[in-house]
């Protein structure tokens, strides 16, 4: 059989592109998940919704306790989804609050009113110089503002790990197993 043949060709074309079709619209009428995390003054909620076949954009927002709207704090599209049940979101104190999603980690010192990101890929020597080759699996800021962040490669273990002592408004690299 010679699959290169004009007849089979175009069955494999029309093949592919009702495979196509077919995820995409599995997709488009998935109404996506939401995580929500509060304490008595604010809340933080993070949503995953499907856009097209493999991607997903994610949104963070934030709302005083009793309101009913949300404000959009980021948005992100990616292709690779990630499970939003292990996006590091806290409240060290009832007036601040963070959230931390692969590349990112934003923190609210002022109930969500205003936010200030720390992108390793940007703001860190160690993320200068390895790019976006890794994510952030766990971030934990303290009462009294000191905080860890851990990275992860995506194919391999613990690859960075940052220290902060202002809540997660500034980072620096530390050693993974210090």
């Amino acid at each position: 059989m010679d699959l290169t043949a004009p007849k089979y060709s175009k069955y494999l074309v029309l093949f592919g592109a009702v495979t196509v079709a077919l995820f995409a619209t599995l997709d488009y009428f998935n109404p996506g998940r939401s995580r929500t995390e509060l304490n008595s003054l604010f809340e933080i909620r993070v949503t995953d919704q499907p856009i097209f076949y493999m991607q997903h954009r994610y949104s963070f927002e934030t709302r005083l306790a009793g309101e009913s709207n949300w404000r959009l704090i980021r948005s992100h599209v990616q292709d690779d989804p990630f499970g939003i049940d292990d996006s590091p979101i806290g409240f060290p104190t009832e007036d601040i609050g963070y959230f931390a999603f692969g590349n990112l980690f934003a923190v609210t010192k002022d109930r969500g009113s205003s936010w200030q990101f720390f992108d390793y890929t940007e703001d860190s020597e160690w993320g200068r110089l390895n790019g976006y080759t890794a994510i952030i699996t766990s971030a934990v800021v303290e009462e009294d503002g000191n905080g860890e962040m851990k990275l992860k490669n995506f194919h391999e273990g613990e690859v960075a790990r940052f220290t902060t002592s202002d809540f997660g408004v500034t980072w620096k690299d530390a050693a993974p197993n210090e």
